[in-house]
C-alpha cells in the first residue's frame, strides 16, 4: 500500500477504539459520533480485508488480527507526534518545556527561572505547572520534575533533592494543641493532599504516621484537597493541620503564618526526581539540570 493510500482517519478511529473498548468513548475523543467510529472501523477492515474487532455487548474486543497491529500502529502515531514535536522545536528556536509539580512550580521553579535566563542561557524555558499522568507524556515536554510521580515510560531518572515533610499548622491550632509528639497530631483537624493521578506516589498522614510508629485506634478524619498550595491557605485559615514538605512552606514559616512545632527527626523525607526525555538529553537539557542541581538548596 502506497503512503497516500493511508486511511488516516480509520486508523485513528481503530486506535481510539482500542484503547477504550468502546465506540462511544473513542467519538468522545475524537469529537464525532459513535456511528462514525464504527462506520471508520468498517471502512479500515474493508480495506484491510481482516476483521479488526469484535463487538461484545457494549464492550469492543480485539480480534487476533487486531491485537496484531495495534502495538506498531500506537508506535506510529508517536513517531508522527514527535515528528510535529521537533518541526514545531526548529521553528521556535532553542527552547525546553518542563512539566513540574504544581505547587512545586508556582512556589519553587517560577520564582527562579529569570536566574537561570539572567546567567546567559541561550534558550527559552516553557513551564507547565499542572502535572499529571497525559501532561508528563506530552511529546513536547523535554523535563519532569516530580515528587508524586513515578518515572514515565521513555524517561530517565535524576535526583534532584529530598524534601521534608512535617506536620505544620497556625500560630492559633498551635495555642490550642501545644503538640509536643507525634501522637498529639491526631488530636488536630487533619488536611490531605489528594492529586487524583493514577498511579501518583503516597506522600500523606497514613505515611507519615506510620513512619512516626504511630497506629491510630480509629481512622483519623480528613479533609482532602487536590494540590498542595490549596492546604497551605487552609493551613492559614485555621482550617486544621498539613503535611507540608519544609522547601515549600519556607516562606510561611519564615513570616509566622504557619509554624512546624515538630524537629526534622518526625519528618517524611521524600525523593524529588528530574526526569529527562530519552534522546533529549542535549547540552540545553544539561545546562538546566546542572543548574537546578545546583540551586536546589532552596536558596
Amino acid at each position: 500500500m502506497h503512503l497516500s493510500q493511508l486511511p488516516l482517519n480509520a486508523l485513528r478511529a481503530f486506535d481510539a477504539t482500542a484503547r477504550h473498548e468502546s465506540f462511544t468513548l473513542a467519538a468522545e475523543e475524537l469529537c464525532v459520533t459513535a456511528g462514525a467510529v464504527a462506520k471508520q472501523v468498517r471502512v479500515l477492515e474493508s480495506l484491510l480485508g481482516e476483521k479488526l474487532v469484535a463487538r461484545k455487548g457494549p464492550r469492543i474486543s480485539l480480534t487476533k488480527a487486531g491485537a496484531a497491529a495495534l502495538p506498531r500502529l500506537q508506535r506510529g502515531f508517536d513517531e508522527l507526534l514527535h515528528a510535529v514535536a521537533d518541526i514545531h522545536r526548529a521553528a521556535a528556536g532553542p527552547s525546553i518545556n518542563v512539566a513540574a509539580d504544581t505547587t512545586f512550580a508556582a512556589m519553587w521553579l517560577a520564582p527562579r527561572l529569570k536566574a537561570f535566563q539572567d546567567q546567559g542561557a541561550p534558550c527559552r524555558v516553557s513551564l507547565i505547572s499542572q502535572i499529571d499522568s497525559v501532561t508528563s507524556t506530552a511529546h513536547d515536554v523535554d523535563i519532569v520534575i516530580s515528587s508524586i510521580l513515578p518515572r514515565p515510560p521513555g524517561f530517565d531518572e535524576i535526583l534532584l533533592h529530598t524534601e521534608t515533610f512535617l506536620p505544620v499548622m497556625s500560630p492559633k491550632i498551635f495555642g490550642t494543641l501545644t503538640p509536643r509528639t507525634p501522637r498529639d497530631i491526631l488530636k488536630a483537624p487533619l488536611i490531605g493532599i489528594d492529586p487524583r493521578i493514577e498511579g501518583a506516589i503516597k506522600i500523606g498522614w497514613e505515611q507519615w504516621f506510620a513512619r512516626n510508629g504511630i497506629i491510630p485506634e480509629t481512622a483519623p478524619t480528613i479533609t482532602f484537597v487536590t494540590l498542595n498550595i490549596l492546604a497551605f491557605q487552609a493551613a492559614v485559615t485555621h482550617q486544621g493541620v498539613i503535611l507540608a514538605s519544609q522547601l515549600l512552606v519556607a516562606d510561611y514559616l519564615k513570616r509566622g503564618d504557619l509554624i512546624a512545632p515538630l524537629g526534622v527527626e518526625f519528618g517524611l523525607d521524600v525523593p524529588r526526581y528530574i526526569y529527562v526525555r530519552t534522546g533529549r538529553f542535549n547540552s540545553l537539557v544539561q545546562q538546566f539540570t546542572d543548574w537546578l542541581i545546583a540551586n536546589q538548596s532552596g536558596s
